[in-house]
């Protein structure tokens, strides 16, 4: 299945997401919101409105961190990865009061996390197949 047809489908994913209303900021500096299966967290460690870093919501586990940031308030997810410049901008976003109360923006917002997360799945799911984990490519990914 190529990326076209995989972001397609997560798209959609997404959208039916975007429709229940689980977003919620639990402070000022995190906020949470159901993300396909995922219940995951931003968080924005010294309140500068960086995100530091993204974390599952059910475990606590950091599995997305900016660039040179070190999590010491939650455990790391044995494959983090580091935010790239335009998945920090987007992660920013997510942190962003006037951002998350326009439904349109939220979406946008969503999309773009999808996006760039996909371009980090290929590193990911080695990372999990090596640890024993999840599927080995992305159609195997979409099938479960």
């Amino acid at each position: 299945m190529n990326k076209v047809a995989i972001t397609g489908l997560i798209s959609i994913g997404l959208i039916g997401c975007s429709v229940q209303p689980v977003a919620q900021f639990e402070a000022a500096n995190t906020h949470c919101a159901r993300y396909m299966i995922y219940d995951m967290c931003a968080h924005d460690v010294d309140r500068d409105g960086v995100t530091d870093y993204f974390f599952f919501a059910d475990d606590d586990q950091v599995f997305l961190t900016r660039s040179g940031f070190s999590p010491s308030d939650r455990p790391p997810h044995v494959c983090m990865q580091t935010m790239g410049p335009k998945l920090q901008v987007i992660a920013n976003n997510v942190l962003d009061p006037d951002v998350q109360a326009d439904p349109v923006r939220t979406r946008a917002t969503k999309q773009g996390l999808l996006t760039e997360y996909l371009k980090l799945f290929p590193r990911i799911s080695t990372c999990q197949v090596k640890n024993g984990r999840g599927p080995e490519n992305a159609d195997d990914f979409l099938a479960d």
